[in-house]
This record gives C-alpha cells, sequence and structure tokens, in this order.
C-alpha cells in the first residue's frame, strides 16, 4: 500500500508540473485531470486501508467473543453431565459402579472429540493397570484408527508413557516430524500433532490421555486448561 501511494503522489506531482509546461489546450487538461486523480487516489487509499483494518478488528473482536461463548456452552453441556454421573458414582455398588466408570470415560473422549471436531481430532484413553505396571488402550473418540500400543516399562517408549501417566506433566508436540514424540500410539504414526497428559487424582494415577490429528499445529487453539479439567474428572470418577 505505501509504495502505492508513493506512486500516485509523484505522478500528481509530475502532472501537475508538466501541465504548466504544455500549452493551454487539451493536453494540459488532461495533465490537470490526471494529476488531480492521482491526488485524490493518494489521500483516499490510506483512509481505505484504515477503514479495512478497522473492520478486521472489530470481526476478530466478535469473532473471540463467539468462540468463549461456544466454550462456555460446551463446558456446560459437558460439565453438568459428569457432575451427575459423579454424583451416581458415589452411591453404584458392584457391576453398576463398572458401568458408570465406562460412561464417565465415554464422555469424556466424545466431549473432547468435540472440541477439537473441525481438527479432524482422535482422543483416546489408555488405562493403568498393575502387577506389572501397564498402559492399554481403552477407548477412543474422533477421527477413525484405534490406537493399538500397550506401553510397559520394558516396551519402546514404555518409560516415557508411563512417566506422564504418572504425573510428569502435560506434554504438547506441535509437530512430530520437528519434534519426535516419546512414544507413538500406533503402527500407523498417521499424526502430526499431539497432546499427552495423566489421568490424575488424590495423588494416583489412573491412566493416560491423548489428543492428536492428521496436521501439524492443529491442536494450538484448543483450551488445555478445559482438556485438564476434563482429564481430572474422568481420573475422579475412575477413583469412586
Amino acid at each position: 500500500m505505501v509504495p502505492l501511494v508513493v506512486v500516485l503522489a509523484v505522478a500528481a506531482w509530475l502532472a501537475g508540473t508538466m501541465s504548466g509546461l504544455v500549452p493551454a489546450g487539451q493536453s494540459r487538461i488532461s495533465l490537470v485531470v490526471i494529476g488531480a486523480a492521482c491526488t485524490a487516489l493518494s489521500a483516499a487509499l490510506p483512509l481505505w486501508q484504515r477503514r479495512r483494518a478497522n473492520t478486521a478488528r472489530v470481526d476478530a473482536v466478535q469473532a473471540a467473543k463467539a468462540a468463549r461463548a461456544e466454550l462456555r456452552v460446551a463446558l456446560s453441556d459437558t460439565l453438568d453431565p459428569f457432575a451427575h454421573l459423579l454424583g451416581r458414582l458415589t452411591t453404584a455398588r458392584g457391576p453398576a459402579k463398572s458401568q458408570l466408570r465406562g460412561e464417565a470415560i465415554s464422555l469424556a473422549v466424545a466431549a473432547l472429540a468435540g472440541l477439537a471436531h473441525e481438527q479432524r481430532a482422535r482422543v483416546c484413553v489408555f488405562l493403568l493397570h498393575d502387577d506389572p505396571p501397564t498402559l492399554r488402550p481403552e477407548r477412543f473418540s474422533g477421527r477413525s484408527g484405534a490406537p493399538t500400543a500397550s506401553f510397559t516399562a520394558d516396551t519402546p517408549g514404555g518409560a516415557g508413557a508411563l512417566g506422564i501417566a504418572r504425573g510428569a506433566g502435560w506434554l504438547y508436540i506441535p509437530d512430530v516430524a520437528v519434534q519426535a514424540p516419546p512414544f507413538w500410539l500406533d503402527d500407523e504414526r498417521q499424526y502430526r500433532c499431539v497432546l499427552l497428559g495423566p489421568l490424575a487424582a488424590a495423588e494416583r494415577s489412573r491412566g493416560l490421555l491423548t489428543i492428536d490429528t492428521p496436521e501439524p499445529n492443529a491442536l494450538d487453539g484448543i483450551d488445555v486448561a478445559l482438556v485438564r479439567l476434563l482429564a481430572t474428572l474422568l481420573a475422579t470418577a475412575l477413583s469412586i
């Protein structure tokens, strides 16, 4: 935009200068008109650019407000069923408790997959089993392709998977082609972006939660705080 304004201003100056050098007549009138047009355009273009910038700023603010509103709705729609399910778990016994825990897993993976559905995300839950400590895929939702890896301390990547599951912290890898993950969730390795974190509550690990997408950097917009909240709620449900 700046080079164009400069060119128009120079053209206006040249047209004005040359109009004073040519004899009166059609040529002078044409140069005057050209000079006036260039002057008007050089003044109007910055104003037009500023208006575009203001419009874009307003649109960005409105989009951010809409995104926050959608997040609040998603949060409410997810937490209300979870709260009801946790209440039922506290009084359930025997097979009913196991069934409700399965419902909690399904609810969590479906909710998280819905939050990142535009990125074709796949959400996986690996549960931690004892003697020996083993992470096994329990359930997934979102993009097709079930996770196939199980992890023990002596399997490739097993130490890293168990470390994250036991509360080593959340790990976000925007592009696995740039930063290799500590372990892979399946043999196909078709995903490029992955978020990994523990299912832990009351200082006890229940497993591992993962979200992956086929495109790099696709999880930048997902609310990690909400993901961690749902992971904690799921771990709580599995601990009751």
